[in-house]
């Protein structure tokens, strides 16, 4: 397995592609940045401060079928005598120390277009694109006054809404700079990519079931100042009550309407009616297994004697939330949550 690490400006121009290196960890998360290690040779002639910096962007390609790795300079180490050290963290990082400001009601897509598009044309985020936006879905309403649009905005528009759309809406930044907003990323490709004990997990997993953030029942509360003024609307859950009893929480909305209340209400208790099933697997790329699957992607996981032995161990569907390669070693660890169907 070989891998090419390009380097570029921060404004995206090509400076150098590097010879002599190793690439640790990288990794890619759902709505979010990942990260990776790079470690040049401290005499390389290309082990400079032109090279690394100035907030410099990176580029690794791999023949391993994982799509290209796109990110910038954080930190700079040079605590080994061999080796200087550098901390990437992927380009959905870009976005972080720029502010968003949209007031307006219209779908979760385009409020992240009118977030986004006002900074990327005026070129004060380099090295970021616009991609291809789901505009479909709402329309909700939003009051987003300077943002930050990595920590605060986005996070936000890609909360479900709506009983309509229980799949929050998501987003990405790919390995060359583009950003994408989508309805949820992946494939159910449960029925044709499944991973096995003793062929292609390389340790035994982790693997565990919380249910301290389950919640049965909540409340939407008004912005009005008088708790008398306030609207007040639940939302039960009688499926999820009947597993696990009453679990509640109060939710402040940015309105004073039962429909809105209630809706607020309602989206908290169906993002933890259940309990959250988070495994944690390693795998080899045996057979070319890396590129038959991504982010987002429902897979299957069969594992004997794993789990409730009265289940008679684990053959379950796992959506794909997080993935880290080491080349060197063949290793792919995946972080996956495992599907339940939601309450009706």
């Amino acid at each position: 397995m070989t891998c090419m690490v390009r380097v570029y400006s921060r404004a995206d121009q090509l400076l150098t592609e590097l010879n002599h290196f190793q690439v640790g960890t990288r990794s890619w998360v759902i709505n979010g940045a990942g990260d990776c290690d790079l470690a040049i040779p401290r005499t390389d002639a290309k082990a400079v401060e032109a090279n690394f910096g100035q907030k410099n962007l990176v580029v690794i390609e791999s023949d391993t079928g994982v799509p290209a790795w796109g990110g910038q300079v954080q930190k700079c180490d040079w605590s080994t005598p061999e080796w200087l050290k550098v901390t990437l963290r992927s380009r959905e990082i870009l976005l972080r120390k720029h502010l968003g400001i949209y007031e307006g009601r219209t779908s979760p897509g385009d409020a992240a277009y009118r977030l986004i598009q006002p900074a990327v044309t005026a070129g004060e985020i380099p090295g970021l694109y616009l991609g291809d936006f789901y505009t479909l879905g709402g329309p909700y309403d939003y009051a987003i006054y300077a943002w930050d649009l990595y920590d605060k905005a986005l996070p936000e528009l890609i909360k479900p809404t709506d009983k309509d759309e229980p799949q929050p809406h998501e987003w990405y930044v790919d390995g060359y700079g583009r950003f994408h907003w989508t309805p949820g990323r992946g494939n159910d490709l449960s029925a044709t990519v499944a991973l096995r004990s003793g062929y292609h997990l390389t340790k035994w997993p982790g693997y565990s079931i919380q249910y301290d953030k389950i919640l049965t029942r909540a409340l939407g509360l008004g912005n009005a100042t008088a708790w008398k003024d306030k609207t007040k609307s639940y939302w039960n859950e009688p499926t999820a009550q009947a597993n696990w009893g009453i679990h509640e929480e109060a939710v402040d909305v940015p309105s004073n309407t039962v429909f809105r209340t209630e809706k607020y209400a309602r989206r908290l208790v169906r993002q933890n009616w259940a309990p959250q099933e988070i495994i944690d697997l390693r795998i080899n790329n045996r057979d070319g297994i890396w590129s038959q699957f991504w982010i987002g992607d429902m897979i299957r996981i069969i594992i004997p004697n794993f789990g409730w032995i009265e289940r008679g161990g684990c053959d379950i569907e796992i959506r794909v939330l997080g993935v880290e390669v080491e080349e060197e070693r063949e290793q792919m660890r995946i972080i996956g949550k495992v599907w339940t169907a939601n309450v009706e």
